[in-house]
């Protein structure tokens, strides 16, 4: 209405994008950061283009990547060289298509429970996903993902999987800490959301020995239930909580960091170092837990 009112709305450009879903329970996640599946990686996107054109509805997979280059294009701007996305503005020409595009997604949030992380592909119609028991869906007979094709067809699996690969081999991975200076407040609240996590690892291999991400989640839940408890001043159920979660799982990594800042957060430092010390002889190279101790 604001641009209408400065007669600005028929020449504006529009953007409107989601950044992510909510898994809402489905497939065992209550929230979003752990799993790749279709409801967290399916978000809006549309453009409002200037002037008056004809609405057209892209049906072909696309990616967030796509957005800059997109708005570059309509902008006038020259593109960038190395860049992943495609400009979407493309579509506009009805001849137009991308056929075998392969959209790559991740999650490294596992790693912090001693899984493999997950990589995933979708490609047309179908979706994959590497994990220690990868699996493969048909997104349009199956959006919510529920029957696993990798028995019905192992040609697609193998050619996502060789797909992945590829991809993986000829992307740069390297890593830069670009941690920025947060108070305890604001970092206790981005991991009570599931954006900060010093456990997570970029970890583009696959290892047969570790967990599958599928038989974590339930630790995941858990963990995310003991933080909110302790959240409302119930600290004696919540450490309760972390007890049974270590008792059943003592190899995960991430029930030692909440832990840890449970008790710091306390005041209880003995207590805290005890949880950091487990926590380094599962993740010995961890320099967050090292500079707490020391």
């Amino acid at each position: 209405d604001r641009l209408k009112t400065l007669d600005l709305y028929d020449k504006a450009l529009i953007a409107l994008v989601g950044d992510h879903g909510e898994m809402l329970g489905e497939h065992g996640e209550n929230s979003h950061a752990f799993f790749i599946y279709h409801n967290v990686l399916r978000v809006p996107m549309m453009f409002k283009l200037p002037g008056a054109i004809q609405s057209r509805k892209i049906t072909e997979p696309c990616s967030i990547i796509d957005v800059m280059p997109t708005i570059m294009s309509l902008a006038g701007l020259d593109p960038l060289e190395s860049i992943q996305g495609i400009d979407l503005s493309n579509y506009l020409r009805p001849d137009f298509s991308l056929p075998n595009r392969a959209i790559f997604a991740e999650s490294m949030t596992p790693t912090a429970y001693n899984c493999n992380s997950l990589l995933g592909l979708v490609m047309g119609r179908w979706h994959y996903i590497q994990s220690t028991r990868p699996e493969l869906y048909d997104r349009l007979k199956d959006p919510v993902e529920l029957n696993n094709l990798m028995e019905q067809f192992p040609a697609q699996a193998q050619k996502m999987s060789d797909r992945l690969i590829h991809l993986l081999a000829e992307t740069d991975h390297s890593d830069s800490d670009n941690t920025a200076e947060l108070s305890p407040e604001v970092l206790e609240q981005l991991a009570s959301l599931g954006y900060l996590d010093d456990n997570i690892v970029l970890d583009y291999t696959l290892q047969s020995d570790k967990e599958d991400a599928k038989d974590m989640i339930n630790v995941r839940n858990q963990i995310m239930h003991a933080m909110n408890i302790a959240r409302t001043g119930q600290r004696d159920l919540a450490f309760k909580v972390y007890t049974e979660i270590i008792q059943q799982y003592p190899k995960v990594p991430e029930t030692y960091r909440i832990l840890a800042a449970f008790h710091l957060k306390g005041g209880e430092l003995d207590e805290a170092e005890i949880a950091l010390k487990h926590l380094l002889t599962l993740t010995p190279t961890d320099r967050s837990s090292l500079n707490k101790l020391m």
